[in-house]
């Protein structure tokens, strides 16, 4: 199968860029990168309390 062109969208764009090592989607937008890279390692925690709590109407 052959295809004449690639269309992507911003969404696919931003990630083909970061598997390419390239880092100009992040201009403009340093602080949030800065905060989402602090956990992006670690595992989600679940708060049962919490969860209790937003289901009780």
């Amino acid at each position: 199968m052959t295809t004449c062109c690639t269309v992507l969208s911003p969404h696919e764009q931003r990630i083909q860029e970061e598997m390419l090592g390239k880092e100009d989607f992040k201009k403009g937008r340093e602080r949030i990168y800065k905060i989402l890279e602090s956990f992006h390692t670690q595992r989600p925690i679940i708060d049962v309390e919490r969860a209790k709590y937003l289901l009780i109407p």
